[in-house]
């Protein structure tokens, strides 16, 4: 049986490829790359594995040349996406990307980039997430950001107390080719990092107001998916970061 988050990646992307039309040839093409977003990976199958198994990975991860052959089961945050290619046969570029919350934006971003840069002609872009787990329920406790017991989520509210853990998994099929009508085109994107703390963002909310203005430009806005932390130290910078871009 695979792992939570696994199984969760799959029935999304296979959702997606339906939805998009997609055929077996174009999933096996070898232009069509396969983007993973997961802030955390298949926790409950690490936690799980047997010792020996373990030792055996680690032993093929230090010894390259010991007759590990493509294949075989990999261990780590890149797991998800090799049990993904290899159940719907992509044999393209293969990417995992791992950047806590914003690890599915990233992952379509850096699809966008193949995209432009002719890496690919197609990119099944998949984020999984599970963090159902008392390790991370504490990790995240520790932080003060989880909202009292018993308590909704109100972003932005005054009487907000922190986010609620839950899992998801989302799938999304990017195309280069010309526009038809009912497309959904990506125009433009920003990506950056300010390095200001391990876990908490510039409270002057430099480097998200300069990527708003850069995404935005002169175009009107009908809507702000705002990320929306329910966290007092988050929910103040970003509600000011996206007052300044207006």
């Amino acid at each position: 049986m695979p792992d939570r988050v696994t199984a969760l990646a799959r029935l999304a992307a296979e959702e997606a490829i339906d939805q998009a039309g997609w055929s077996e040839s174009t999933c096996s093409d070898r232009a069509t790359a396969l983007i993973v977003a997961t802030s955390k990976g298949p926790i409950d199958a690490w936690l799980n594995e047997s010792s020996d198994r373990l030792t055996t990975l680690i032993q093929r991860s230090d010894n390259p040349a010991g007759g590990r052959r493509c294949g075989d089961d990999s261990f780590g945050l890149a797991s998800v996406a090799s049990q993904i290619a290899r159940d719907l046969h992509i044999i393209g570029p293969s990417l995992t990307i791992s950047a806590a919350c914003a690890s599915g934006l990233i992952a379509i971003i850096r699809a966008i980039m193949m995209l432009r840069e002719g890496i690919a002609r197609q990119v099944l872009v998949v984020a999984s997430e599970s963090s159902l787990h008392p390790l991370f329920i504490s990790s995240f406790q520790r932080l003060g950001v989880l909202a009292r017991s018993g308590d909704p989520i109100r972003p932005f509210d005054q009487n907000r107390s922190g986010f609620h853990i839950s899992e998801a998994a989302a799938a999304i099929c990017l195309e280069h080719r010309a526009s038809r009508s009912g497309d959904i085109c990506i125009e433009r994107f920003a990506l950056a990092g300010d390095a200001h703390h391990l876990t908490a963002g510039d409270p002057n909310g430099r480097i998200l107001q300069r990527c708003l203005a850069t995404a935005i430009g002169d175009e009107p806005v009908d809507l702000f998916h705002a990320h929306g932390t329910v966290t007092r130290l988050n929910d103040p910078i970003e509600l000011a970061a996206i007052d300044q871009a207006l």
